[in-house]
């Protein structure tokens, strides 16, 4: 009898754990805001200071559409270190919000991100950013 309970509560423990830590977060939206990746300023502009830097000339997109949603949220998958010292010169923030929470990172033209307190290089997510600008211009 004894074991039988100590199998029932042993299960029910793993089973609550497997749901409450297996769960995918939820997409529910995508904000790119950028400037124009050719923009030329004096000195590198770091992520604290994009927003008043280019207050006049960012250009907002918000992503709801579901294709595009997992099309982004899969390019996002593929952030790798870059090798050697990295230096951002910022040209747009993109935002992956959950229901619950979001993650955010900046990025600049050459696919160089910076969030969670690291650096990462994504060719195929900048590409995708790009083209997804120059879409809806």
């Amino acid at each position: 009898m004894k074991y039988t309970l100590y199998i029932a509560v042993l299960a029910s423990i793993l089973l609550s754990s497997t749901d409450s830590f297996a769960q995918k977060k939820k997409i529910v939206s995508i904000v790119i805001e950028s400037t124009d990746f050719g923009t030329q300023t004096l000195v590198a502009v770091g992520c604290s200071q994009f927003n008043k830097m280019f207050a006049k000339t960012i250009n907002r997109y918000k992503i709801t559409d579901n294709k595009y949603l997992v099309v982004f949220e899969t390019a996002a998958k593929h952030f790798v270190l870059p090798g050697g010292a990295a230096k951002i010169d910022v040209r747009g923030i993109i935002t992956f919000n959950y229901r619950k929470s979001y993650v955010k990172y900046c990025f600049d033209r050459y696919g160089l991100f910076f969030g969670k307190q690291k650096y990462f290089k994504n060719q195929q997510l900048i590409n995708l950013i790009q083209s997804y600008q120059y879409s809806k211009k």
